[in-house]
């Protein structure tokens, strides 16, 4: 049985805090989270963790900084001694798909709940499987894929049937969300992990694991299509919606669907989430907002060219690799400040007596990885200091609830949902 969470030395190790996401992890406890929490930043480098370590003395003199803890990914024994320490683990390691087993296995044995940010949903398929069990006996809530891939899409989809659900008394039938702004670029980490996902896990894999409701632990009756396109998105790339306008396949829309996919699964399993359940025709869409059919229609080819050549050419992976931005660099703060993020969505009623529709704006003034850093760090004091009412257990960002879009939303990510005409 796993040591008891609240005699531990941390309530918070954040582990890969020497890499992009996890120095801005660090800075965003640093400066916003209670003074009373007892955190750490952990890694290899000693000389580099100092660095984070004061790097958030100057951000905040008025608080403890950091602890230092070492750990390697490959040093099992130093995992287990480090997952034993603390009470959450925010994991910014990637990419997971090569290097993040290990953590999720020492948190899910010492019941240490668990933060990542990765967009593997292939690879978060494979610790359900294996660790799911695990952490139900143990008491670890674990929740991957919480940053930008995809606490958005799946906390915005949460909050239209919660509107649905209570101001027209009805079960959503439909949600479609639209990335309707995204000014940013991604980080080394990401690219790596885009570029490095197909020499771990082949097609097959891949294929399975994005198949609608893959990871939804209850079993869609109704069996629907993801996204029926229009002709015209088929061919042209792009269609036009007419609440939000013209769109074009999404670069995220597989990976958000596996993990939104997955909440509507989990609701009717979790005893004090049974009554948010979305209903038993839930299908669910993502998109990108372009401004013009010639946009559209380069986004949509280029996303299916690039798919191609990822998958079926590893020379050219090889290649693109000294090309790209590398893992720990990404855009700096001036170019961080400029950066922004909106969504977008509707969701209709499963009713056709009602005309009404439901509309959410989710936006962040800032860059994708700052709202990263937000996502996990107030994940972690929810699971500390609210009653979360969950078990544990591998779950979703919706799963915590309507405490943790309050932090969230006080933190910066800004949600607005009403009722719209049809």
């Amino acid at each position: 049985m796993a040591p008891r969470r609240r005699n531990r030395q941390y309530d918070i190790v954040v582990f890969g805090a020497t890499g992009y996401t996890g120095k801005l992890t660090a800075e965003h406890i640093a400066s916003n989270l209670p003074t009373n929490i007892k955190w750490a930043v952990a890694g290899r480098s000693e000389a580099k963790l100092q660095a984070v370590v004061d790097n958030c003395k100057k951000i905040n003199t008025d608080r403890v900084p950091p602890a230092i803890e070492f750990a390697d990914i490959g040093d099992a024994e130093a995992l287990k001694t480090l997952a034993i320490k603390t009470r959450v683990l925010l994991s910014t390691v990637g990419p997971y798909c090569k290097y993040g087993e290990a953590v999720f296995k020492a948190c899910a044995e010492a019941g240490t709940h668990y933060f990542d940010v990765t967009g593997e949903s292939v690879w978060v398929a494979k610790m359900i499987e294996k660790y799911e069990d695990v952490a139900k006996d143990s008491g670890a809530i674990m929740i991957p894929q919480i940053g930008v891939e995809s606490a958005p899409s799946d906390l915005t989809t949460w909050l239209l049937a919660d509107h649905i659900r209570e101001e027209l008394d009805a079960d959503t039938k439909e949600v479609t969300i639209s990335i309707h702004e995204l000014n940013g670029a991604p980080s080394g980490g990401t690219l790596a992990t885009v570029l490095g996902i197909f020499d771990v896990f082949s097609l097959k894999e891949l294929r399975a694991a994005h198949a609608p409701y893959a990871l939804s632990p209850t079993p869609h009756t109704e069996k629907p299509e993801r996204q029926k396109l229009p002709i015209a998105h088929a061919f042209l790339g792009s269609h036009r919606h007419v609440n939000l306008g013209r769109l074009t396949t999404s670069v995220a829309g597989s990976t958000d669907a596996a993990i939104v996919e997955r909440t509507w699964g989990l609701l009717p399993k979790i005893p004090s989430r049974k009554a948010e359940f979305y209903g038993d025709k839930f299908i669910w869409k993502q998109y990108m907002k372009v401004d013009s059919w010639f946009k559209g229609f380069y986004i949509h080819w280029s996303l299916v060219f690039a798919s191609v050549v990822l998958a079926f050419l590893p020379p050219v992976r090889r290649l693109l690799i000294g090309f790209v931005t590398q893992p720990g660099n990404g855009p700096d703060e001036a170019a961080r400040a400029k950066e922004s993020v909106e969504y977008r969505g509707i969701a209709i009623p499963d009713d056709e007596d009602i005309k009404e529709k439901a509309f959410a704006k989710a936006r962040f003034e800032g860059s994708l990885y700052v709202l990263t850093a937000i996502l996990m760090s107030e994940a972690a004091v929810t699971v500390l200091q609210d009653d979360v009412k969950l078990d544990g257990g591998i779950y979703t960002p919706a799963c915590l609830g309507q405490s943790y879009i309050d932090r969230v939303d006080a933190a910066g990510f800004h949600f607005d949902i009403s009722t719209i005409d049809e």
